[in-house]
């Protein structure tokens, strides 16, 4: 099926400048800590996005094995909130409560 782009959710367009801004008055975090954001190495890139891909299965394979009967009940998909698991497994930590 085609998709055209007056289909498609847009992209948000989020200024990282004000979000950095905000993250330090808001949050609290120091100019240190968010200045570690400023540049996503291309590995982390790809990192997040092989567990995106593999959130993404993981939901198909679900519907499917809903569909054939073999989970009961009623079931919800996140399908296109794949980055909150990416990037939470990029995040948490051993010993975070």
């Amino acid at each position: 099926r085609e998709v055209s782009d007056e289909q498609m959710r847009p992209r948000p367009n989020i200024d990282w400048q004000n979000l950095r801004a905000r993250l330090e008055v808001e949050f609290g975090f120091s100019e240190e800590e968010v200045a570690k954001y400023d540049e996503v190495a291309k590995e982390d890139l790809l990192k997040a996005y092989e567990m995106m891909q593999l959130c993404r299965q993981f939901e198909n394979a679900c519907n499917q094995a809903y569909m054939q009967g073999n989970i009961r009940g009623f079931m919800h998909l996140d399908n296109g909130q794949e980055t909150i698991p990416a990037v939470i497994a990029d995040t948490i930590k051993p010993g975070d409560k």
